[in-house]
């Protein structure tokens, strides 16, 4: 099963770092070619941030995250490599995405994204409650992405969806069926003594 798995994820590995390269030879950094129109087009980019360019500090959280998020999901399935399990298979999914992008981090020095979609407009407005003033946040483009990306993406839902989707863990029935069961002692009379004693 472990074997299974670790396929799975090395395909994915595999397949982000393919497209990944041949978006480098084959574009310039910054150029964008139009496939569907407007709608989507390859854009070549490098990204110090995370997934969809989500931003939470200095580059190096991003390498430690990663390195750390992959030990445990590792571990993880090691402990349990369930392939009827869908929180297994999410893990794999989120697991690829994460080497992908590190792999990235390590040898390009920033993340390479290149899928570039026009999905929706998205205009939130500034506002202050209490001591909360958001800025708002103005998105005319998605973010641009790469295939690591959408297999982190696609694992998280796998992973929110396997809550509903997994069968109930049996493990704890099964040790409680498996538990000696106390022998019952003899039954005492209305006297207080054993229905079997013998009178004296």
């Amino acid at each position: 099963m472990l074997l299974i798995l670790g396929s799975v994820g090395g395909l994915l590995v595999a397949a982000d770092q393919l497209t990944k390269l041949a978006v480098r030879q084959s574009f310039a950094l910054g150029e964008s070619v139009p496939v569907w129109g407007d709608f989507f087009r390859l854009t070549y980019i490098h990204n110090v941030a995370g997934a969809f360019g989500v931003w939470f500090g200095h580059p190096a959280v991003y390498y430690i995250a990663s390195i750390i998020i992959s030990l445990i999901i590792i571990h993880t399935i090691c402990r349990r490599p369930d392939l009827r399990s869908w929180s297994t298979w999410g893990l794999t999914l989120v697991l690829g995405g994460a080497i992908g992008n590190l792999i990235d981090r390590v040898f390009v020095g920033e993340v390479v994204d290149f899928l570039d979609f026009e999905f929706f407009d998205l205009d939130l407005p500034s506002f202050k409650f209490l001591f909360i003033h958001f800025r708002g946040y103005t998105m005319t483009r998605w973010p641009i992405f790469n295939l690591a990306d959408s297999s982190i993406f696609c694992g998280i839902w796998v992973l929110i969806l396997s809550v509903w989707l997994d069968p109930p863990d049996k493990s704890l029935s099964t040790i409680e069926g498996t538990m000696p069961q106390p022998i019952p002692g003899p039954q005492l009379n209305g006297a207080g003594k054993p229905d079997d004693a013998v009178p004296m």
